[in-house]
């Protein structure tokens, strides 16, 4: 009897239960109130292809994320002039640098079978990429069909697929090359360029509405490219099998922030509003800290790869299909507007915390951004489309890099994640690697834009004399790291921008690299230009080096 009694008791406490269950599950929450931004934003409600549609409805957020991040191996410390420094303590100018601030290590097996497998996301990689250049279809094709180490299930990458393989522990190139070969053998240069598959929501100056991303491992770049050309001007590409990696999920918490469950990160739902120096930047996440923003005092200036992470390439300002126009953001996040170098209203470019150099063995003077408007060139044409990964010099009078400048970006700040908190820094940051036969193996104020015009102008200084329109653009410094036999790879689609010709026209009057040093009195004529030009454009000084491009 009392058996029978214990029993109804249990089948009771069951039934109760599984009610609540059902309660708490038809629980709808109400859409938060818009958050005011101190800069216009873009309240876009275009559908996304993340999962925002059901997080949005739920209150249930993710502490840990579905997907691991990789680390970008970053463990250096480094000031504004690109010098390695002593980490800085909390309150210090430079706190909250990508070193200071360490995810997933990055960790692969090399199966010994011409594929790489990487343990933190599960993704199976070709080892040796094909040295054939390709555009972008015939890169989806020949991932298609190929058949390596016993496998047939061969696929194009994701852009975030891709860019989870990226080093940034020392650059040029930005890969592990322990693990990953090149396409090309000896001195690392410009064209170790691979296909994404993601096509470019909007229009570029080069590639029009035929353009597609990539992800340059020599430059650490990502980058919208002409995605019909093929042959000397194509790009690579290297394959992947597995489950499909990142794919956002985002929660609107209705108090100013929003939850990627994907990842297990927590934004600022507006960004900062207004434009600032790199420094700045690092400072305005401590300011936020000690203000205890929304509740958190743990912000930071999130890192190349985490910001690059909540990137939504199926939008772009001037996207073909209307539904899918605003920035390269899921329309949860407020965005503020600008006014572009070439007048027109755009989006800002956002720092990370990581740096950069321009070329093997130079300092890093630069950052990462990521932008979430056109990425544009020196007229202000989006020319490596939104959701691009470049660099920018980190203060006013540095260095000029290779792509237009504008110094003061914007900040989206985040915490949380799977991150642990490495104040001093750490210089061996490197991956760690398995074979299939060995498994154990005084804080500075923040500089804002000049004269404060948050989200009214592109965050720049005036314009230089005679230069209306493009204030503080610098002439593209054209040119790569020395190929093979010490020749340049000049960047040819900023030559060909600067000298009002197409990219394929430039290509055919140089003529095929392979035969030799290209007859620039030939090819000048050919293109209606003067040899000068020609030469000046390429970045080329007869006798000497060019730059490193990116």
């Amino acid at each position: 009897m009392f058996k029978k009694i214990r029993s109804l008791l249990v089948i009771n406490l069951l039934i109760l239960t599984l009610a609540a269950c059902a309660t708490t599950d038809n629980q709808v929450t109400e859409p938060p109130a818009t958050v005011e931004a101190e800069a216009t934003v873009d309240t876009a409600t275009a559908a996304s292809p993340t999962a925002t549609t059901e997080a949005a409805t739920t209150d249930q957020v993710s502490t840990v994320g579905t997907y691991a991040l990789v680390d970008t191996g970053q463990g250096i410390c480094y000031n504004a002039d690109g010098e390695s420094i002593d980490c800085p303590a909390e309150g210090e100018a430079f706190y909250g640098q990508d070193a200071q601030f360490s995810g997933n290590t990055p960790s692969y097996t090399d199966n010994d079978d011409g594929t790489v497998t990487d343990n933190n996301t599960g993704l199976t990689w070709q080892q040796t990429p094909d040295s054939s250049h390709f555009s972008w279809q015939q890169a989806v094709d020949t991932c298609e069909t190929l058949d390596l180490a016993g496998y047939d299930d061969w696929r194009i990458p994701s852009l975030k697929e891709l860019f989870s393989i990226s080093n940034f522990s020392q650059g040029w190139p930005y890969l592990d090359t322990t693990y990953f070969d090149l396409a090309d053998s000896g001195d690392v240069n410009k064209d170790e360029q691979y296909w994404a598959s993601n096509t470019y929501a909007g229009v570029t100056a080069e590639g029009g509405s035929d353009a597609a991303f990539g992800v340059n491992h020599a430059t650490g770049h990502i980058k919208a490219y002409p995605a019909l050309i093929s042959g000397p001007m194509g790009k690579r590409v290297r394959c992947v099998r597995g489950d499909d990696y990142l794919v956002n999920n985002f929660v609107d918490n209705g108090d100013g922030t929003i939850t990627d469950n994907a990842t297990g990160l927590m934004w600022m739902q507006d960004d900062s509003g207004t434009g600032m120096d790199w420094e700045s930047a690092l400072s305005w996440a401590q300011q936020k800290n000690t203000e205890n923003y929304l509740g958190y005092s743990d912000w930071r200036l999130p890192d190349v790869k985490v910001l690059q992470s909540i990137v939504d390439y199926s939008r772009a300002p001037d996207a073909t299909d209307p539904a899918n126009e605003g920035p390269a953001l899921d329309p949860l996040f407020n965005v503020s507007t600008i006014t572009n170098e070439a007048g027109d209203s755009d989006y800002p470019y956002f720092w990370t915390s990581t740096s950069a150099h321009f070329q093997a063995g130079g300092d890093f003077y630069y950052a990462w951004y990521v932008a979430a408007g056109r990425a544009v060139n020196n007229e202000g044409l989006d020319f490596h489309g939104a959701g691009a990964v470049r660099f920018d010099t980190k203060v006013e009078g540095g260095p000029a890099g290779e792509d237009t400048e504008r110094i003061y970006n914007y900040v989206r700040l985040v915490r949380g994640g799977d991150v642990t908190a490495t104040p001093d820094g750490d210089p061996t940051a490197s991956s760690t690697v398995t074979t299939v036969d060995d498994e154990t193996s005084a804080q500075q104020p923040i500089q804002e834009a000049p004269n404060g015009q948050p989200g009214g102008t592109a965050a720049q200084p005036p314009a230089p004399s005679g230069q209306p329109g493009a204030a503080g653009n610098q002439p593209p410094a054209a040119g790569n790291q020395p190929g093979a036999g010490g020749q340049q790879s000049p960047d040819l689609a900023n030559a060909a921008a600067q000298l009002g010709v197409t990219e394929e026209a430039l290509q055919a009057a140089l003529g095929d690299p392979s035969q030799g040093p290209p007859d620039f009195a030939a090819a000048a004529e050919t293109l209606g230009i003067t040899e000068s030009d020609l030469i000046a454009a390429l970045g080329i000084s007869v006798g000497g080096q060019p730059p490193a491009g990116g």
